[in-house]
C-alpha cells in the first residue's frame, strides 16, 4: 500500500483545507441578497478604506421553472454563451444556444431504432425527467494562496485541474509565474474539475500580500 493510500485509511491525509501557515488570513463569501439579479456596477475602492464593497443591482423577475426560463420575455441567465465547438457525428449533432436562456442541445442516436422495437414481443413505453446529478466531494473545496520570493504565486487546490489557465487573466501575471499545487486528495467526480475559487484566493493574496485560504461551506 503507498504512503498516501495508508494516510488516507488511517484519517492523517492532508488536504487544501488542512494547509496551515504562519501568518495566513482566512477569507469568505458574502452571499448576494437578492436571489436573482443583475449586477449593474461594482465599486470596490471603499473596500480599502472602509472594509466594504457597494455593489448596485437590478432585481429580475424570478424563473423557478424551466419553462418560465425558456419563455421569451424571460430575462437572460447567461451572459456569455458555450465557447466550446459543437461535437458532430453520424449519429450525434449538438446546437449551440438554439433558444433563449439554453446553451446547448444534444440529440443521440445509436443503432437502427426502427429495427429494434420490431423485433421484441412486448414494447413498454415510459417517459422519465429527472434533474441533473449533484456532485459532492468529501472533503470542501478549498485554495490556499501565497505570493513566491520571485513576484509570483503559489495555489494549493482541491480541485482535480489545475487552476493556473484560468487565473491568469484575472490577476494579470503571466503563466509561468503561477504555480498550481494538487494535492493527490482524490476526485469528485466532476465537482472538482473546474472550480472558480482559486482564482478568487489568488486574487486575494496577491490584494493582500501575504497568504490567504478560502474554503467554501457545503451549501457554496
Amino acid at each position: 500500500m503507498a504512503a498516501a493510500d495508508l494516510a488516507r485509511v488511517r484519517g492523517t491525509f492532508a488536504y487544501a483545507v488542512d494547509v496551515a501557515l504562519p501568518g495566513m488570513l482566512h477569507s469568505m463569501l458574502v452571499r448576494s441578497p437578492q436571489p436573482h439579479a443583475e449586477i449593474l456596477a461594482i465599486d470596490a475602492a471603499a473596500a480599502c478604506s472602509a472594509g466594504r464593497v457597494v455593489v448596485r443591482w437590478r432585481v429580475l423577475p424570478p424563473v423557478p421553472t424551466i419553462a418560465a426560463a425558456l419563455a421569451p420575455d424571460a430575462p437572460a441567465l447567461f451572459d456569455q454563451g458555450p465557447q466550446q465547438p459543437c461535437p458532430k457525428g453520424p449519429q450525434a449533432e449538438a446546437w449551440r444556444e438554439p433558444a433563449r436562456d439554453m446553451l446547448w442541445r444534444f440529440h443521440f442516436r445509436i443503432g437502427d431504432r426502427d429495427a429494434v422495437f420490431a423485433r421484441p414481443a412486448h414494447i413498454f413505453t415510459n417517459t422519465d425527467r429527472f434533474l441533473r446529478m449533484s456532485h459532492l466531494p468529501i472533503e470542501p473545496l478549498c485554495a490556499v494562496a501565497r505570493r513566491d520570493n520571485e513576484g509570483g504565486s503559489v495555489v494549493q487546490q482541491s480541485g482535480s485541474v489545475p487552476a493556473a489557465n484560468g487565473s491568469r487573466p484575472h490577476s494579470g501575471l503571466p503563466e509561468a509565474a503561477i504555480r498550481v499545487l494538487v494535492l493527490p486528495a482524490g476526485a469528485g467526480f466532476g465537482a472538482k474539475s473546474c472550480p472558480k475559487h482559486e482564482t478568487l484566493t489568488l486574487l486575494l493574496s496577491r490584494l493582500a500580500r501575504g497568504s490567504v485560504r478560502l474554503a467554501l461551506t457545503w451549501g457554496e
